[in-house]
């Protein structure tokens, strides 16, 4: 990680700008480019990239979004918005409103290609500008493949839709930086997933969209001893193609018996109700998983609280807890494999002290998170207060670990431009024997694929069916379809 350009604005100027307009000294907020508003809604600027850009892995652009006075847009009324657009890819960072504090947020442009996060440095307080109103200092952070910067420049338009007047509500920015990541050494040996829009990342590096059916299940990854089940879900809130997300994941373990094949542990991770988000956990509880609205399935039996849930015959575990935005996983970490761990052999209680080797198991995630450092800072406390179960919060992270195959599951709701949950899946680790067997399915048909690298793909250029529904299943456990292992 290594800041490569920077820019703010306490010189007074605004070079390359194309409306270089600055306030001086206002206030706490200080020197910065802006205001904008109504009468001068937006800016851009071309950066050139220096040489280190070619060597990252990926780029994160952050910048500081001041939110100035009287903002008062909400989820209904369309006003008062941000829009950022990198190299083309429209980000909508959506509303915002002077008596609320709207807290972490994120998303992704149209294509998938970009990611992007928002998330208050501070309360609403008055900073500057009209003392009447409060103002706020929001974080913008965005993340770049290579492929979003193929020739070495990025183009920022930066866009203030808001409909008084810049001395009642403006916007302005300031603190750019482009951070060079360089994690990864082999993009051919790349995790695989499921980002909950739902963008899939192959087995060879291969960024391709699955839209599927609404309310349907499909078959991810089917293979003689495994089998990965998804369910996509449309919301029509939600703006157009971005309405579509996994809703709910199922992993089914096999064994060996006398009439061939049967499951051995069926684990599935489901959104409670998926045309309500802010669920609640209800009077007796504050600390349910994703605030009420996930449940986990394993063999059966029904949790809805954070714990470690061990098998019984010892061959895997199901690690959940409640997270925020900084341990949130990163999308483009391609060869982060976490070293699978030797866990202990209890089984399902929730008092950490009765589990060594769960902080191992969650400390082995730390490379693949968005601020390490945040997140190793919060792990740490965690760890002292004996507390990492107990926390309430409406962003989930569930580790599956077996014997053959291991995932990192993490939920989010959506709350910003509509209502909406979503479900993010990677595969961890995968042993040997796993990895030799026949892959069916919409990724395991990308493990002998020759497209990698991380750039977008088209389906057809690897999948064998073109349509949707050879990958279609009946449910989170079913093995049959046209696209799987058992036809």
């Amino acid at each position: 990680r290594k800041t490569i350009l920077s820019e703010d604005f306490s010189s007074g100027s605004a070079p390359g700008w194309s409306v270089p307009r600055i306030k001086r000294n206002d206030g706490q907020l200080g020197t910065y480019l802006g205001k904008f508003g109504k009468q001068a809604p937006e800016t851009e600027k071309i950066y050139t990239l220096p040489a280190e850009a070619a060597d990252a892995d990926y780029l994160t652009l952050e910048f500081d979004f001041l939110e100035i006075d009287s903002w008062d847009g909400t989820a209904t009324n369309s006003i008062d918005y941000l829009v950022v657009f990198v190299n083309n890819e429209e980000l909508d960072i959506g509303f915002f409103n002077w008596k609320s504090d709207e807290g972490v947020k994120s998303g992704t442009s149209p294509s998938g290609l970009v990611r992007w996060s928002c998330e208050p440095l501070g309360p609403t307080a008055d900073l500057g500008g009209d003392s009447r109103w409060g103002d706020q200092i929001h974080r913008i952070s965005v993340t770049l493949p290579p492929s979003a910067y193929p020739d070495g420049t990025v183009t920022v338009k930066l866009q203030v839709n808001v409909n008084q007047n810049r001395n009642d509500e403006a916007g302005g920015f300031n603190n750019f930086k482009f951070i060079a990541h360089t994690d990864c050494t082999d993009p051919s040996r790349g995790t695989s997933g499921v980002n909950g829009d739902p963008l899939i990342m192959g087995l060879a590096g291969q960024l391709f969209k699955f839209d599927g059916r609404s309310g349907s299940w499909y078959s991810a990854v089917s293979t003689p001893s495994f089998q990965w089940n998804m369910k996509i879900q449309q919301y029509d809130e939600c703006p157009k193609e971005s309405d579509k997300f996994v809703s709910g994941v199922g992993f089914t373990l096999f064994k060996k018996g006398a009439f061939g094949r049967q499951p051995a542990h069926q684990i599935v991770v489901n959104v409670v109700n998926e045309q309500m988000v802010k669920t609640g956990c209800g009077s007796d509880a504050t600390n349910c998983l994703g605030n009420g609205s996930l449940e986990l399935l394993i063999d059966g039996k029904k949790f809805v609280y954070p714990g470690d849930y061990q098998f019984k015959d010892g061959t895997g575990r199901v690690i959940a807890f409640n997270t925020f935005y900084e341990c949130a996983r990163k999308w483009y970490d391609f060869d982060i494999t976490p070293t699978p761990e030797t866990d202990s052999s209890l089984r399902a209680h929730r008092k950490l002290e009765t589990f060594p080797g769960v902080f191992d198991v969650v400390r082995g995630l730390e490379d693949t998170m968005v601020d390490k450092g945040a997140c190793d800072e919060w792990i740490a406390d965690r760890q002292k207060k004996n507390d990492l179960f107990h926390q309430a919060g409406e962003w989930s992270t569930i580790i599956v670990k077996t014997d053959s195959i291991s995932f990192h599951v993490e939920y989010k709701q959506e709350h910003q431009r509509c209502s909406a949950h979503t479900v993010d899946v990677w595969i961890a680790s995968v042993s040997p024997d796993l990895y030799d067997e026949e892959w069916e399915g919409v990724i395991g048909e990308t493990k002998d694929a020759s497209n990698h690298g991380g750039e977008k793909v088209e389906r057809s250029e690897f999948l064998k069916f073109a349509d949707d529904a050879s990958y279609e299943v009946t449910g989170p456990s079913s093995t049959k379809c046209p696209g799987c292992y058992e036809h």
